[in-house]
């Protein structure tokens, strides 16, 4: 029947459809071409079908060569989309599909209207890739899928020099996606009595690790509407959860140590100042205890290491396991620098021979863009000592000179996004993306 409504002109001729993802068998068939003889007589529309097959055709036209059509890349988007939506997401094999995806080593410049497809069908497999985790109430796994998906937004921006105008809507779709896992994350815990999983007996062991996510992330949560909306309030459990549950959170691996930043930064915007540099005191004393050559310990596990996998080598339960993390870290110098324009003096002092003998590393990419990749293919890596003694006066000029136009322009532009992005990209925390972040949010006390 035509859509009979005061603000539509009568005059527009009415085209019935009925859509499928099925096919249209003969019974129907015969019905439907009944019902158009009738139809047709009485000088009204005949319904038009699509069915599977035509939308097939369609959808192949609309994503072109962009679809994992060969046959690694197939084999990886099936292998993504029937894993168990309870388990972490694979960062590495989502990237992996979406560098197959997108065009970001293409031997020619692509065309913008392929550029747009490229993206239209990387954040189209993404949600697939996710709907078992949407089923399964992971929303970590649903928040990390879609700010993934939103660096390589931004990686394919950089890389190819596009109009804002062009990939700002998948970017914020992507960071729409995340921020509702966040806020449904945030939901599932203020109606839980208790985060406990499995058998109560042996989860003493992930327990610590699991409340680092936790708080970690709901902190992420509130510092990005802080920053993208000031004034915006901290919801009461929210506050209470994150200054109730920080004393247990507990280091697995450097990847943590984003986790903590945020944490400390929130209870900061709290009005918990002591407390939250006393966090990265902590902090930082644990990672040159454990990393230390004073010992025989093998040392944290580096930010390159997934929650679980640093798990599994901490716990010692990856019995292949042979890397040697001792006698360096990538998180000790932002830790510093968080402490150093804080004036803690003191807490410095206390353990600088420590960190003399430990070596402060950082890998900065070779280009912007790819500082959205999951795994960089040209880049740095610098290492150095601290110098023994110390100025104090010379820290601080050097904590101040630390220059964050050393980062991507377009994340430097989006420092709300660096909140929620360091937590996923862990090895991209440098001394420079914590400066952004730190300024971000001072920015709106």
């Amino acid at each position: 029947m035509p859509i009979q409504h005061p603000a539509l002109i009568s005059s527009y001729q009415h085209v019935p459809y009925l859509v499928t993802n099925g096919e249209i068998k003969d019974t129907a068939l015969k019905a439907v071409l009944s019902s158009n003889d009738a139809w047709h007589k009485r000088k009204c529309p005949r319904l038009r079908t699509i069915s599977k097959g035509e939308l097939l055709t369609r959808f192949l036209a609309a994503h072109g060569s962009y679809l994992p059509n060969e046959i690694p890349d197939f084999k990886l988007f099936i292998e993504l989309i029937v894993r168990d939506g309870r388990e972490p997401l694979d960062k590495g094999k989502v990237s992996a599909l979406l560098e197959s995806v997108l065009p970001l080593k293409a031997a020619r410049a692509p065309k913008l209207c392929e550029l747009k497809r490229a993206l239209s069908s990387a954040l189209l497999l993404v949600g697939y890739i996710l709907q078992r985790a949407y089923s399964s109430d992971n929303h970590w796994a649903v928040f990390e899928g879609w700010i993934v998906a939103a660096s390589y937004v931004l990686a394919l921006a950089s890389k190819t020099d596009m109009p804002q105008s062009e990939w700002s809507r998948q970017f914020s779709l992507c960071e729409l996606g995340a921020l509702e896992g966040l806020a449904s994350l945030s939901d599932e815990c203020e109606n839980r009595d208790h985060f406990v999983e499995g058998d109560p007996l042996t989860d003493g062991h992930f327990y610590g690790a699991r409340m680092t996510l936790l708080v970690g992330l709901l902190s992420a949560h509130a510092l990005y509407q802080r920053v993208a909306q000031p004034g915006t309030s901290t919801p009461l459990f929210l506050r209470d959860f994150v200054l109730k549950n920080a004393q247990n959170m507990k280091i697995f691996g450097e990847s943590a140590i984003p986790y903590f930043f945020i944490a400390a930064l929130q209870m900061e915007a709290l009005g918990q100042q002591l407390p939250a540099e006393a966090h990265l005191i902590g902090a930082l004393n644990a990672i040159l205890e454990i990393n230390g050559r004073r010992n025989e310990n093998s040392g944290l596990p580096s930010t390159y290491y997934l929650p679980e996998e640093a798990v599994r080598v901490l716990m010692r339960l990856d019995e292949d396991h042979r890397e040697d993390f001792a006698g360096g870290a990538y998180t000790v110098q932002p830790l510093i620098d968080f402490l150093v324009r804080r004036w803690r003096r003191q807490a410095l002092r206390s353990v600088w021979y420590s960190i003399t003998a430990t070596s402060m590393r950082a890998f900065n990419p070779g280009d912007p863009w790819e500082w959205f990749r999951w795994r960089s293919e040209s880049g740095a890596l610098n290492s150095r000592l601290a110098a023994s003694p110390q100025s104090w006066t010379a820290l601080l000029e050097e904590v101040d000179a630390v220059d964050t136009s050393a980062l991507p322009p377009i994340l430097r532009q989006k420092p709300a996004f660096a909140i929620l992005f360091v937590l996923v990209y862990p090895h991209r925390f440098t001394r420079e993306l914590s400066k952004l972040i730190e300024e971000a949010v001072a920015s709106t006390r």
